[in-house]
């Protein structure tokens, strides 16, 4: 028994021609699609976060609740520095002392800056570090709530990431 090609029926050869066209460029689609599945999951791997533990140790406060422009303002926080850092699945002990930058933004009651001010501290692993920072109201401060926004800096870990610590918003009056 051999081949009847009466049988079989030829596909005109315009239909070939399309169903090539959709072959290359779903081929070229794919390709596109798998490199950059493939170079976002590389990404991810290049750029893991080192990270601190940098904890407060007592809420941050201020000595009184109420203020008239001009008096002075003292913000008094308490935090434990960290002995490790956490990179990449493994954790490091840091070998000497380490820097701390604690940064203070005081914003009034319109949300305009009224203060900052920054300053550093230098302690070992698993210190309780304590930062206070005093600052006068303006003579022309307006009255109503004021915002306080207190930032624990640890500095450029090894692999230059940063860690940041910001506690929530501390408030006070001015009558």
């Amino acid at each position: 028994m051999g081949f009847n090609k009466s049988l079989y029926m030829e596909l005109p050869e315009r239909i070939n021609l399309i169903g090539k066209k959709n072959k290359v460029i779903s081929g070229i689609a794919f390709a596109v699609l798998a490199y950059t599945l493939f170079t976002y999951v590389i990404s991810l791997a290049a750029f893991t976060s080192p990270s601190q533990e940098l904890r407060w140790n007592s809420l941050p406060y201020v000595n009184q609740a109420t203020y008239s422009p001009g008096d002075t303002v003292t913000v008094t926080g308490q935090l434990i520095e960290g002995d490790t850092y956490f990179m990449r699945g493994l954790y490091y002990y840091f070998t000497s002392s380490e820097s701390i930058i604690w940064m203070v933004n005081v914003k009034g009651p319109d949300n305009a800056p009224v203060y900052f001010t920054y300053g550093e501290i230098i302690g070992a692993q698993e210190d309780q570090v304590i930062g206070a920072v005093q600052f006068n109201l303006p003579l022309t401060a307006s009255s109503g709530t004021y915002t306080i926004k207190l930032i624990a800096w640890s500095g450029w870990l090894p692999a230059g990431e940063t860690r940041t610590n910001v506690l929530g918003d501390i408030t006070f009056e001015v009558t």
